[in-house]
């Protein structure tokens, strides 16, 4: 598949966290997808230095064929737990 089909459903899956964020009442700003390292990240940290993360690096392979819909709620599931496990 060309890259461009790897970009729209990276953006697919961005929008996805995003909506995640915001449906739980959390402001997306805190999360700062990295497209070019396929790198899922959102502060764990704020107000301190240095900024702390929750991180997880896809594969083009997941992101070409992974179900998103599974992989974004999964992603602030497990960035919720280590937050709140802080």
């Amino acid at each position: 598949m060309p890259d461009d089909q790897l970009s729209k459903r990276w953006r697919e899956l961005v929008g996805l966290i995003q909506d995640e964020f915001i449906r739980s009442g959390m402001d997306p700003i805190n999360f700062d997808p990295m497209e070019a390292q396929l790198k899922l990240r959102a502060q764990l940290t704020f107000g301190a230095e240095p900024l702390e993360w929750y991180t997880r690096t896809l594969t083009k392979q997941e992101v070409l064929t992974g179900d998103l819909r599974l992989i974004g709620p999964e992603f602030y599931r497990d960035y919720r737990m280590e937050l709140d496990a802080r």
